[in-house]
């Protein structure tokens, strides 16, 4: 893996050999190299929001492993305590011309999450499930979006 300049690429923001990194430190390219033959293994490009979250993950070799960490279109994916409230998997595009990617229009993976006005894990949304905290004995419930039914639960034991 690595962050140095490959080649004849021009350099980022940074002004210096380490094109992966923005002048704020943050990864926005990583490779993967084989020293064997130069050739990528794997390589993603970043995007952050002004709080340095993660927008989204641009897999440059398999655009199917592409990673969105919010709703799609051009709003952010956390709350106002930064906490990732929506995560997408699937193939990246543009909606609004920007030259930021915002949308993944088919999703092969799919999560959610809800928190409480004090920041605390309340649901978990993933694929076509959907993760409750149950009562005060603690109970976690897995119910299904449509129709809604209880899958399974079960009990977390005090500390």
């Amino acid at each position: 893996m690595t962050y140095i300049k490959y080649r004849a690429q021009c350099k980022f923001d940074a002004g210096d050999q380490y094109t992966g990194l923005d002048r704020f430190g943050r990864i926005v390219d990583q490779r993967w190299i084989k020293t064997s033959d130069s050739s990528h293994t794997d390589r993603f490009q970043y995007g952050y929001d002004r709080d340095s979250n993660r927008l989204y993950r641009d897999n440059l070799l398999n655009n199917s492993f592409d990673e969105l960490y919010h709703v799609n279109g051009p709003t952010g994916g956390y709350d106002g305590l930064n906490q990732l409230t929506d995560f997408r998997r699937g193939p990246l595009s543009d909606s609004n011309g920007d030259g930021i990617p915002d949308t993944i229009v088919s999703a092969t993976r799919t999560q959610g999450w809800s928190f409480d006005s004090l920041g605390n894990f309340n649901t978990q949304t993933t694929d076509v499930l959907v993760y409750r905290l149950g009562d005060l004995r603690r109970v976690v419930f897995w119910i299904s979006e449509s129709p809604p039914k209880i899958l399974g639960r079960f009990f977390l034991l005090k500390p």
